[in-house]
């Protein structure tokens, strides 16, 4: 029953993962158009990439035991992921907020992606800090 449950979860995790890489794809392919352009395409990018961390999380922890290793690259891709996944969101809504509020004391002479690309900077340098703290907790308190 448990190896069935795990299939199901892997399949479903593939399954999505495909259904994300397809969505990439179409962004891709549609970025010249003015809908497309206009709903940001970057930012859907790294939601996009986010939510594939998500999904390859599963696909390293399901079906194995854990170790040292795996249980590490689950973490890092479930941290990178809820960073990026959210974060896009984030992104999105301040991006939005300023357009809607600014005022012309309030300019900013930087381009769109030189902002996101400092945004997702500073969102990835979150999850690099607890993936730090988190490893040099856990190899502290496990025995060798």
């Amino acid at each position: 029953r448990d190896s069935d449950k795990g299939r199901g979860i892997l399949l479903i995790a593939l399954v999505s993962m495909l259904i994300i890489l397809g969505l990439g794809f179409l962004i891709y392919y549609y970025r010249e158009t003015q809908i497309m352009y206009a709903s940001s395409q970057r930012t859907m990018a790294v939601f996009l990439t986010g939510a594939f961390f998500l999904n390859a999380s599963y696909l390293v922890y399901v079906g194995y035991s854990p170790t040292r290793g795996r249980c590490f690259i689950r973490i890092a891709l479930l941290t990178f992921g809820v960073t990026l996944f959210t974060g896009s969101l984030l992104i999105k809504q301040f991006y939005l907020y300023g357009l809607f509020y600014a005022s012309p004391f309030n300019s900013r002479n930087a381009t769109r992606t030189a902002i996101l690309k400092r945004q997702i900077l500073i969102l990835t340098t979150i999850p690099v800090i607890l993936i730090i703290c988190w490893s040099a907790l856990v190899s502290n308190l496990t025995p060798r």
